[in-house]
């Protein structure tokens, strides 16, 4: 990942919890 941003790895963990986890909870 080329990219040193906080906010880029919040959405990459985001969208991994949301593919663990669908918003169907």
């Amino acid at each position: 990942m080329a990219w040193n941003t906080p906010k880029v790895e919040e959405l990459c963990v985001g969208m991994e919890i949301n593919m663990y986890f669908p918003p169907e909870v």
